[in-house]
């Protein structure tokens, strides 16, 4: 429908045309563009006498497809790597197109749609395209991402660890942790959903967990479009409080500026040490002393020259 063909008489003059034996008004010239469908004849006539009618030439017009539309079999916003399940109301001649482009091989009633975008089809049949369908939107939200930092160490007995993060991206607000069977059962709990901080991540150690390396996995989500991110491996280490052994606590004369505090035995590796002495030592002008550094024993302890004879009291 809509199309054409020129049909031509082998004779310059004289020409009328019929269509299924009927002459056509006006069509006498050696040419007629023919539009309907049927049998196409020509009679010449010249000097009165009229030949007999020419082998008659079919036409046949095949009428436009209706115009397809487009149903979609789920949600047509979903998260990268997902997809919808497109199908045109036609069961044949189908060319499906996204943003206006035909879309290579997609020819069937249905078609997967995956990225974002217009989809529209169109179909042809006998050789004649219909109308392209309304457009079906799609929209593809990527999935939401993070950079973390360094997974946390912690002492045994403390009660929290920080994990941080330097980047996101796809804008999520929510995270979720998975702890793994052996962390789950030291007393570590899973998070669902939690708010997002913008900085660091608050982990909760148990109390009671012992020295070992735990593991788990981080995602984050985007809670407006409800994607989430792949998971991002991570652990939790939490170290043995080391120890030292201390010998006998020293005494010295009065005046004496230094005291030698003997230690025989270690674990977990110690390189600096801290003493708190009370605040009757502090008066008597004892130092405390933070995170200095040691390796072999003895300790030396300074005394304050004017220390009063008495029995000072400290922690180490």
């Amino acid at each position: 429908t809509g199309g054409s063909v020129l049909l031509t008489s082998s004779s310059a003059t004289g020409n009328q045309w019929y269509l299924n034996g009927n002459p056509i008004g006006g069509a006498t010239n050696q040419t007629y563009s023919a539009t309907a469908s049927g049998n196409y004849t020509v009679v010449v006539t010249l000097s009165g006498c009229a030949s007999a009618p020419s082998a008659a030439t079919t036409v046949t017009v095949n009428p436009i497809p209706p115009t397809p539309t487009i149903s979609a079999g789920g949600p047509t916003t979903f998260c990268a790597g997902g997809s919808v399940l497109l199908t045109s109301s036609s069961a044949m001649g189908n060319q499906w197109y996204l943003n206006g482009n035909p879309i290579g091989g997609a020819t069937g009633q249905t078609y997967s749609a995956t990225a974002s975008g217009d989809y529209t089809v169109v179909v042809t049949l006998s050789g004649c395209a219909s109308a392209a369908s309304a457009a079906t939107t799609v929209t593809v939200n990527p999935l939401p991402t993070i950079s973390l930092g360094a997974s946390p160490s912690v002492l045994q007995g403390s009660l929290s660890a920080s994990l941080p993060y330097s980047a996101t991206t796809g804008s999520p607000n929510q995270y979720s942790i998975d702890y793994d069977g052996v962390a789950n059962g030291a007393g570590f709990a899973d998070v669902t959903n939690a708010a997002l901080p913008p900085a660091a991540l608050a982990l909760v150690v148990p109390a009671g967990a012992a020295p070992a390396t735990y593991n788990a996995v981080l995602t984050v989500r985007n809670s407006t479009t409800g994607c989430v991110s792949s998971s991002t491996s991570f652990t939790v280490t939490v170290n043995a409080n080391p120890t030292i052994t201390l010998g006998a606590s020293p005494a010295v004369c009065q005046g004496v500026t230094s005291a030698s505090l003997p230690f025989t035995a270690t674990t977990g590796s110690p390189d600096q040490f801290s003493i708190d002495y009370d605040t009757v030592a502090n008066a008597a002008g004892f130092a405390d002393v933070s995170n200095a550094a040691f390796s072999t024993s003895p300790f030396s302890l300074v005394v304050p020259a004017n220390a009063t004879p008495a029995t000072y009291n400290a922690t180490l």
